[in-house]
């Protein structure tokens, strides 16, 4: 954190990543915020999807949550018999749904 705000920029990890995001949240870091953000999206899987859904969701990671959520629709079979989904909060299965449902 120390080093991006006198560097901008930084070298992580996926649990840095997370961690990283939720400091950039409650400091109000945007530009971290976006390095965090654009390096959780590389690492969406199957594994890792609903995990960082709910972390974006948290910390109003908003493309985060976007790209989450695509795929997620693209790989809604595998992840509708993971049990991962039942996980989520009501909110997030609605945001789910919505993205289901849309047709474009």
């Amino acid at each position: 954190f120390i080093r991006f705000l006198y560097l901008d920029t930084c070298d992580t990890s996926v649990f840095e990543a997370k961690s990283l995001l939720a400091i950039a949240h409650k400091y109000e870091v945007k530009g971290l915020l976006k390095v965090s953000e654009n390096y959780l999206i590389k690492t969406l899987s199957i594994d890792t999807a609903v995990d960082l859904l709910r972390l974006s969701d948290l910390y109003e990671a908003k493309e985060l949550k976007g790209n989450a959520l695509k795929f997620i629709k693209s790989n809604s079979r595998i992840l509708a018999t993971t049990g991962q989904l039942e996980l989520l909060s009501p909110g997030l299965m609605h945001d789910i749904i919505m993205v289901l449902a849309d047709a474009k």
